[in-house]
């Protein structure tokens, strides 16, 4: 429920990077904006920011990629006012794609970051 709110409010619980990226661009700063408000008016719930990247990558480069992608929105997030104990983050490389890679447009679909809620 509170999972399906943020991502209502935001547009989405997921931001998109292009391949071996993982600089924020000026439309996930617009949804992770919105995400950081979402998370200082409910301070009770603690979001884990997932990164992930396509399965093309080696899986040790795309670990290392996922998280610096979740460390990009991480820091973006408390760069808004998110207080850092409400945020962690896990980075699952290639291990969990989104879509079935099948050509570029649906590789570029699992280089991401998820904001997972987690409610305590």
């Amino acid at each position: 429920m509170l999972q399906a709110d943020l991502a209502a409010k935001a547009g989405s619980d997921t931001v998109r990077f292009q391949r071996d990226a993982y600089a924020i661009d000026p439309a996930a700063q617009a949804v992770l904006a919105i995400q950081a408000q979402w998370l200082i008016q409910h301070p009770w719930v603690r979001a884990s920011i997932e990164g992930h990247a396509d399965v093309r990558q080696p899986r040790d480069y795309a670990l290392a990629l996922g998280e610096r992608r979740a460390a990009a929105v991480r820091n973006f997030l408390l760069a808004q006012g998110v207080p850092p104990q409400q945020l962690s983050i896990v980075s699952w490389g290639r291990e969990r794609p989104s879509t079935p890679a099948i050509h570029d447009a649906t590789w570029l679909q699992n280089s991401r970051v998820v904001t997972v809620l987690k409610e305590f």
